[in-house]
């Protein structure tokens, strides 16, 4: 039984469409996340913006992060929930 949401996170470049670095398997939600954004950091990486589904913790971890990117959330999920 699971008990929380695991799979793949993907950081992708928007000019390129290249994939910047991925996990395969990352609780959605979880500190694991942070991590993942911090060692995203460390390689130097600092994002203008991000697309994201509406989870509070990707918002959280990513204003931790990097405090002045401008988060978007992405269309289809506004759509599906709409």
């Amino acid at each position: 039984m699971l008990t929380q949401r695991r799979g793949p996170y993907i950081a992708l470049d928007a000019q390129t469409h290249s994939v910047i670095a991925a996990v395969d398997n990352i609780a959605e939600g979880g500190k694991e996340l942070l991590e993942f954004y911090e060692s995203l950091a460390r390689a130097g990486i600092h994002p203008k913006y991000a697309t994201i589904d509406g989870n509070t913790q990707q918002n959280k971890y990513l204003r931790k992060v990097w405090p002045d990117i401008i988060i978007q959330r992405c269309i289809v999920h506004v759509q599906r929930q709409g």
